[in-house]
Parts: structure tokens; C-alpha cells; sequence
């Protein structure tokens, strides 16, 4: 039982850190800032992931003129591939306000609402890299109307402070004019985590096999669906066993299926039978964009890496049994699944059929078609025009 005793006790302790943090934050508002230092994160600061990862490797590897800092939340483990030239800090420790305040230069992938303590200073540089190249859902002003009133409001401060929004193709780059409240510069400089895709490191398949105990020789198939708003397991329907067996008669060869459930079902209460030899459950790896390397075939349903895979011109297929209740009460589209490159399965059978018909050179010149029509930038080539971009901030 909660005695009115603890309750003021905690309301206490938690106005002392509040007033520690901010005389923190004055303290280092007021410190030289670092023409040198990059400070970086993704996913609000939950994992070695995205865009910033694949820019923070790049510049690492190519460049002895930064330092480079990357936030991890407390109860995050530091990955064993973390690169050691990189350093790391704790998010809301005192080294954390340290960097983030005399950081010349700030790269995220996430909004920096005020929780994250980010009062931009006036010689400092916001970076926004955002998540994806192409997105499927509607994203900010676009959906306004399903956002919270407080999210709009941090959203807009946040854009107004950003200095630059990277852009993979003349489609997103309009999104951010239209709907990110950002009036900008925006560099249509491709995206790092497309550019990681388009080298198709071989390595990644022993990695991934490795690290699930997969024999290398098995071809992968990687489940990735989306979340709902709402609680729905029963979306999530795909049959493995049948679905193992269509991808062993059309495409041969022995096959694993690997589950990769969205980061917003990492909940206690929500979890998918995965316990038998048909699936294995890949939810925790840190990084879809390795998995999708490894794969040979993605199935989801309304996520964005669709479009990701699409870049490699490899197999996706759409899977989604609730594809008629999901377009009229989740969030508005920006294309019409059904006129995308990839072909829509509703039931097991459909998806069996599709697998069966399924034509390569039919579905890359589809995929070749749609990027052509959304004007795409991406190539292997993308870290090093940002790396040159940040090179004429920090040191013109």
C-alpha cells in the first residue's frame, strides 16, 4: 500500500533531479562548443541502429577529424559490434548533457522532444535523418488528426531546429516540405541505411546464421509485419509450415523462417508462438537492416521495409488478412497498396498462389518502374556526400 508519505517522498526526489539536471544544462550551455564532436543517436536512444549507425560506421572509417559520441538509454546493452573508435554515454547522466551541449554537430532519427533535454545553441547544427528513404504510412501534419496535441507541439519545435533533413528521393524530400513543418534545407544526399543495403555485405548471412544457430546452406525468409493500434494477434496468421513448403517448391532449396516483430510489441503481455522448429523468433535483434541482408525473401504487410528490400531487387510479398479493416481504421496511406511492386495476400492460399507464380524479372522492372516514379537518390554513395556536407559545417 502507497502511504501519502511515499507519494511526497517521490514528488521530492523527483524535483531534486529535476532541479539537478537543469543546473546541468546551464552549466554546459555555457561551454566551448566542439567543432570536431558529433553526437548522435536513433530510436530514442534504444539501439545501434538506422541512419545514424550507418553514418556514424562510415565516418568512423573514412575520417580521422571527428569525435564521434553515441547516447544509449540505461537499459540498453552495448552491442559486440559497437565500434571502439566511437565513444558511448548514458542518456540522462551528466556525461550525456556534456556532449549534447558542446556537440558542433547533432545527428538523430527520432523527434528530440524535451525529455531529451536538446536546447539547441546557436553555433550547433541539427541534423534529421529520419527513418526511412520511402514510407508507406502517412507521417506527421499528414495525420495530424490521429497525433497527440502535446506530440504536435514538441514536433514543431523540433523541426524548428533542425538545420538539414536528409532525403533519399524526390518523393520524401516533398513530404518534409509539406508536412514535417520544416522550412529548411534538405540534402538530396540518399539515405546510409539504403546505402548499407546496396554493398550486400555476404558476411551478413553468416553473421545473422550465426547468431540464430542457422546452417548457412538454408535460405532465409523474414516475416516483418507492422503494428496495429490495436492489440490483434490474430493478424498475425501466416502459416509457416505451408509457407516453408511453397518457397522449397518454387524457389528450392531448404528454408527458415525468421520473425521480426515492430519494436512497439516488445510488451510483456504480447507475444506469437514461435516455439517450434517452423519460426524462429528474431524480435530482439538490434538491426532489421542486417536481417534483410541475410534474407532472400521479406514478407510483410504495411511497413516500410518493403521499400528497403525493394532497393536489393529482392523477393517482397505482401501479407496482410486484415488488409480491408486495416485501410479504413489505421493510418491514411501515402500510395495505394495494390499499385505497388509488390503483389498483396490476404489468406494462406493467396500468398501460396503468389509464391508460386512469383516472376523475378516482372517484379524488378515493377520495382525499377516505381523508383523511377518517385525519383530516388540512393546509391551506395550517400554517407560520403553527407560526411562532405558536415566537413563544410564544421570546418568552413
Amino acid at each position: 500500500m502507497i502511504t501519502i508519505k511515499q507519494t511526497l517522498l517521490e514528488k521530492i526526489h523527483l524535483k531534486i533531479i529535476e532541479f539537478s539536471v537543469n543546473l546541468y544544462c546551464i552549466k554546459f550551455y555555457f561551454k566551448p562548443i566542439q567543432n570536431n564532436k558529433i553526437f548522435m543517436g536513433s530510436n530514442n536512444f534504444l539501439n545501434y541502429s538506422c541512419n545514424p549507425k550507418y553514418l556514424a560506421q562510415y565516418i568512423s572509417e573514412n575520417s580521422d577529424d571527428f569525435d564521434l559520441v553515441w547516447a544509449f538509454d540505461e537499459f540498453v546493452g552495448i552491442p559486440e559490434d559497437f565500434p571502439k573508435n566511437i565513444r558511448h554515454v548514458q542518456y540522462f547522466s551528466k556525461e550525456y548533457l556534456y556532449e549534447l551541449f558542446t556537440s558542433k554537430i547533432v545527428i538523430i532519427n527520432h523527434r528530440m522532444v524535451p525529455y531529451l533535454y536538446f536546447q539547441k545553441r546557436r553555433k550547433q547544427y541539427y541534423i534529421q535523418t529520419w527513418h526511412s528513404s520511402v514510407r508507406l504510412k502517412k507521417i506527421e501534419k499528414d495525420c495530424e488528426n490521429l497525433l497527440p496535441k502535446k506530440y504536435i507541439k514538441w514536433a514543431k519545435k523540433d523541426s524548428a531546429k533542425c538545420d538539414l533533413i536528409i532525403s533519399g528521393c524526390d518523393f520524401s524530400t516533398e513530404i518534409y516540405k509539406n508536412s514535417f513543418w520544416y522550412k529548411g534545407d534538405i540534402l538530396k544526399s540518399g539515405t546510409p541505411r539504403t546505402a548499407f543495403l546496396l554493398k550486400n555485405d555476404l558476411n551478413l548471412k553468416q553473421k545473422v546464421c550465426s547468431y540464430f544457430n542457422i546452417d548457412t546452406g538454408k535460405k532465409i525468409v523474414l516475416y516483418a509485419p507492422t503494428f496495429r493500434n490495436k492489440d490483434s494477434r490474430a493478424v498475425y496468421d501466416i502459416d509457416y509450415i505451408k509457407l516453408k513448403k511453397s518457397l522449397e517448391k518454387s524457389f528450392s532449396g531448404e528454408w527458415v523462417v525468421l520473425l521480426k516483430l515492430h519494436p512497439n510489441l516488445i510488451l510483456p503481455d504480447f507475444s506469437l508462438d514461435t516455439s517450434n522448429e517452423n519460426c524462429i523468433d528474431a524480435t530482439l535483434y538490434g538491426d532489421i537492416q542486417e536481417l534483410l541482408v541475410a534474407s532472400d525473401v521479406l514478407i510483410t504487410d504495411f511497413s516500410s521495409c518493403m521499400f528497403d528490400y525493394a532497393f536489393m531487387r529482392k523477393p517482397c510479398i505482401l501479407y496482410a488478412s486484415d488488409y480491408e479493416k486495416y485501410i479504413k481504421n489505421e493510418r491514411e496511406l501515402y500510395f495505394d497498396i495494390r499499385k505497388l511492386p509488390f503483389s498483396l495476400a490476404t489468406t494462406n492460399e493467396e500468398l501460396d498462389n503468389i509464391i508460386k507464380d512469383f516472376d523475378q524479372s516482372v517484379y524488378e522492372t515493377k520495382v525499377d518502374e516505381f523508383l523511377n516514379e518517385i525519383g530516388s537518390y540512393e546509391d551506395a554513395d550517400a554517407n560520403e556526400r553527407i560526411l562532405e556536407h558536415i566537413k563544410s559545417v564544421c570546418f568552413k
